[in-house]
């Protein structure tokens, strides 16, 4: 369980995909049943050149006439280095102004030329640049397809202007796609230098393009659900990798490997004290081998008795009174008020603990990697 985080184990009888509904038992076996976003054909993401000329032959009658007068050409945008929007990589910044200033900047040993850009608002307009004064006399080169699985105005709101825009890799015609890869990626690389890791068995595995309960990240449902499945919920994971300024691709994988472990070691214990450590541990494994299979930081860190300022002491004494009013509750005697207040707070405590999110790394760098290299 990945607490925003908590892993709530209840079985769903369907799974959406769009707008659409299919039980589970029909879902065909991609990754194991594998959910994302379905293949729509008139989603068209770009790789190069070839391919957007190719979808501009097929854009309605207005595109011949489209002019700059047709877009509002201010506030916010969004800059990519090839000529038509459609980088993997782009940067966003409050206006034109501050798109030209940053050019020539020298960011992760290469220098920034951009080619194109588009505004927030209209995303849809993609401009070439060619030279400063560019800014006079647009020249529109196309207008995206719609749907191009539009993004959500949340996907545009990053506030530090050189945040990246998150977007399906570059030869993937959906998230879904890119994550089967990733997956199998991390599965190999796992398999070469995590000391101890074993492959799971009969655990489906889903990414899904919904909503999982409490916004949780994702969670780990164990026997006697049939079958078992780790679930992964993009729109949460997105959601919450914007709001901690993350790699969402990042934050997917260090969520995946945590499930992953709670695979590995089952189903969590019933009661709260012994829940807190088992979702500790599956964090802590969870660091260690992203590190390892990475050799880069994760986006979070792991809680320890420290996160919440706890001595061994203190939580010892909160563990050892639990089990005795515990004990007292099941022997059959009854709890006073104060004893039932007391118990209470402590079970509120172990929960608290149990589903705090792990806090952000110090040392984790957004900038994107190949999670295959």
């Amino acid at each position: 369980m990945w607490l925003s985080v908590l892993a709530i184990s209840v079985a769903f009888t369907e799974v959406l995909s769009g707008d659409e509904a299919t039980p589970e038992t029909e879902m065909t076996p991609l990754v194991a049943a594998l959910i994302g976003e379905a293949e729509n054909p008139q989603c068209i993401y770009f790789d190069d050149d070839v391919s957007w000329s190719l979808v501009t032959k097929h854009l309605d009658d207005e595109v011949a006439t489209l002019t700059a007068k047709k877009a509002k050409n201010e506030g916010a945008v969004v800059g990519f280095e090839d000529e038509s929007c459609s980088n993997e990589e782009s940067w966003r910044f409050d206006n034109f102004e501050d798109l030209r200033a940053y050019e020539g900047t020298e960011e992760d040993g290469k220098t920034v030329f951009f080619g194109s850009y588009h505004t927030i608002k209209q995303p849809e307009y993609c401009y070439a640049l060619a030279d400063p004064d560019e800014m006079e006399e647009i020249r529109v080169i196309g207008r995206r397809p719609t749907p191009l699985s539009k993004p959500k105005a949340s996907d545009y709101s990053f506030h530090y202007p050189k945040r990246r825009i998150s977007r399906p890799p570059p030869g993937y015609r959906s998230y879904a796609r890119a994550f089967d890869n990733y997956s199998r990626c991390m599965q190999e690389k796992a398999a070469q230098s995590v000391s101890g890791w074993k492959k799971i068995k009969g655990y489906e595995i889903h990414f899904l393009n919904y909503d999982l309960p409490q916004g949780v990240l994702g969670d780990t449902l164990h026997k006697p659900v049939h079958p078992p499945r780790i679930r992964l919920s993009r729109t949460n994971i997105w959601d919450y990798a914007e709001a901690e300024k993350y790699n969402p691709w990042h934050l997917t994988m260090q969520t995946f490997i945590h499930e992953w472990v709670h695979a590995e070691v089952g189903a969590p214990p019933n009661t709260p004290w012994q829940r807190v450590q088992h979702e500790w541990n599956a964090q802590r494994v969870a660091y260690d081998r992203y590190v390892a299979i990475y050799n880069r930081e994760p986006p979070q860190l792991y809680n320890t008795l420290e996160t919440f300022g706890l001595t061994q002491e203190e939580w010892d004494s909160k563990v050892s009174r639990y089990k005795e009013l515990l004990e007292k509750k099941e022997s059959g005697e009854s709890l006073d008020q104060e004893e039932q207040k007391e118990f209470a707070g402590l079970k509120e405590d172990f929960e608290f603990y149990e589903r705090k999110a792990a806090d952000n790394n110090p040392n984790y760098n957004y900038n994107h990697f190949d999670l295959c290299e």
